[in-house]
């Protein structure tokens, strides 16, 4: 066996704890990046293994290898809608699993024979589940293992990271104020609850502020229940037609979506609205295959999809290493930004 040095020895050198030491050379998080170059530089000049000290992998933070894989479940399609926004956590969940030395198993369906081999013969460590709901049968089975959600559903159980939906409609408030516009307006296209959280607070920020709003509302129908090719003629054309018809006419508009403005675009273009000259748009979700084609292209509410797939992550570890916790949930929200064009 080779010579060793051990983690007091490190510390010592690099000015920090032996706990610090260890996060750092097994690749966990809590340590910063200096840090953790100044331990790996340390380590490689004095040419010598680190000792590891004789504790169990779960007080190091770190599971056994044989529970090493973590699963990503999809419970329903709502991401087909928001492919870029998915893709965006999907990646941050890949990159925090593999700094934390764990394998990701990407899994779609709501009912237990479409679940992966890992879950249903328990050789997973823990579940993030992306979607609105789960059905009892798949609850069932997650009985016992550490989960977290990765939603805006208000109703979900226990822990969650969820995008901040009253801050977004607080921000996009803000914005048209701060740009002089003193009648606000908005588009609720389909009934989904993210959409009233969301239009909810900017109607609320809007008349603290003194300012007046007007929700421009259709025939109410759940989202799923659209087809692409009814959202123009069926669905935001009347919304429109509604908006066009107001007197005074809101000069300030919030999407709470970025496919609603992308589809919103060509129908204001055809009655002859500039846009930016007649009326300002902010939308929501900065995703850039919707945003991309509009000219000119709207202010749109980032609300960090990346940060919340990370931070997901970073939660279910937490609960994997504390079961102690159990049945005390924690939700965190994650702050939205403006993203200008």
């Amino acid at each position: 066996m080779g010579k060793t040095i051990s983690l007091e020895k490190i510390a010592r050198m690099a000015g920090v704890s032996t706990a610090t030491v260890s996060r750092a050379l097994n690749g966990l998080s809590g340590v910063s990046e200096a840090k953790r170059k100044t331990i790996e530089a340390i380590v490689c000049k004095s040419g010598e293994t680190p000792r590891r000290r004789a504790r169990s992998a779960a007080a190091q933070g770190v599971l056994p290898r044989a529970n090493g894989t973590i699963c990503l479940l999809q419970t329903g399609d709502n991401f087909l809608s928001t492919a870029e926004l998915y893709e965006q956590q999907l990646r941050a969940v890949v990159r925090t699993a593999a700094r934390h030395g764990f394998d990701v198993v990407v899994a779609f369906g709501n009912e237990p024979a479409l679940l992966p081999p890992c879950i249903k013969k328990g050789r997973v460590a823990g579940v993030l589940v992306y979607g609105e709901k789960i059905s009892e049968a798949v609850a069932e089975m997650l009985k016992g293992v550490p989960t977290v959600w990765i939603a805006s559903h208000p109703k979900l159980p226990l822990n969650m990271v969820m995008p901040g939906n009253e801050d977004a409609g607080q921000l996009a408030a803000r914005y048209l104020i701060e740009r002089g516009h003193e009648y606000l307006g908005a588009f609720y296209p389909y009934e989904h609850h993210v959409m009233d959280v969301r239009l909810h607070a900017f109607t609320a920020y809007a008349t603290i502020l003194g300012k007046k709003t007007v929700r421009y509302t259709g025939r109410l129908v759940p989202k799923d229940s659209l087809k692409p090719h009814q959202w123009c003629e069926a669905i935001l054309k009347p919304l429109v037609d509604q908006w066009l018809a107001s007197s005074p006419r809101p000069t300030g508009l919030f999407c709470p979506d970025d496919a609603i403005t992308a589809y919103l675009y060509p129908i204001l273009n055809k009655c002859g609205v500039k846009i930016g000259k007649d009326v300002t748009i902010v939308s929501f979700g900065n995703e850039f295959t919707y945003l991309a084609g509009l000219d000119p292209r709207p202010a749109s509410i980032d609300i960090g999809t990346d940060m919340m797939g990370a931070q997901a992550f970073e939660m279910l570890c937490r609960v994997i290493n504390n079961p102690e916790a159990e049945g005390r949930g924690v939700r965190l929200n994650i702050q939205p930004v403006l993203a200008e064009p």
